[in-house]
């Protein structure tokens, strides 16, 4: 005869602000900008008991597992763009930028039992923290020139950072309160790109045709703190 009995209560709180701006200076000019906030608060109680008995109704092993948790994160993109007309018809400069982040902040505790006919064989205690943070950008120039009335030539330039950081603690209170190593992390990464590029369109009645050329440059490194080793690429 099993048995499994589960109570929980999870609390989720979600807020979100968002606001959108546009502005016209005159005929040869638009800004926009948008910008989203937003904050998330979480929490978490679980107790879970999984039971077996024989025939008799006497208890022969049960399970039981405890969890707690509590989770705050907070959220926020902001994205920019700007368009020039520069005179000459066709001939504008358009600039892009984003903003992204993240950080979250979380805690949690953790505590299994095993028993068999009365007996105790396994038992897990542990403590969790983790803190994680990122930020990213993205911004983009493009230059356009109109030759003539069927072609066009544009020039843009593209720039792109990531950076990450985590920090995970686990902490085992048994037998004696000790850092789990294999669950307990460090690190930093980050992501940089940049790119340069030319193109050319010519647009007619019987022949529409494109050229272009790009240079990218990319790098990868990353930091295992836990480990003290750096990573390039």
């Amino acid at each position: 005869i099993s048995e499994d009995e589960l109570d929980r209560e999870d609390q989720y709180f979600r807020h979100n602000l968002k606001t959108f701006l546009r502005h016209k200076g005159d005929s040869s000019s638009r800004l926009s900008l948008r910008l989203n906030l937003g904050w998330n608060d979480g929490r978490l109680s679980s107790m879970n008991t999984q039971s077996l008995s024989n025939s008799l109704g006497e208890l022969t092993s049960r399970n039981q597992r405890d969890q707690t948790g509590n989770s705050q994160q907070l959220n926020f993109q902001t994205q920019v763009s700007y368009l020039r007309r520069l005179g000459k018809r066709g001939r504008t400069l358009a600039f892009r930028g984003n903003v992204n982040g993240r950080t979250q902040d979380s805690r949690g505790t953790l505590l299994s039992t095993s028993e068999l006919l009365g007996l105790a064989l396994d038992s897990l205690d542990q403590s969790q923290t983790q803190f994680n943070d990122q930020l990213a950008y993205e911004a983009g120039v493009t230059f356009t020139e109109p030759i003539g009335k069927k072609n066009l030539v544009k020039v843009n330039l593209n720039l792109q950072d990531f950076a990450d950081m985590l920090d995970r603690e686990v902490l085992d209170m048994l037998p004696f309160e000790q850092r789990n190593e294999q669950l307990s992390n460090r690190y930093n990464r980050g992501f940089r790109y940049q790119e340069v590029g030319a193109s050319f369109n010519h647009t007619g009645k019987k022949l529409s045709l494109m050229l272009g050329a790009t240079v990218q440059d990319a790098v990868l490194e990353g930091q295992l703190i836990s480990f003290n080793d750096t990573i390039r690429n």
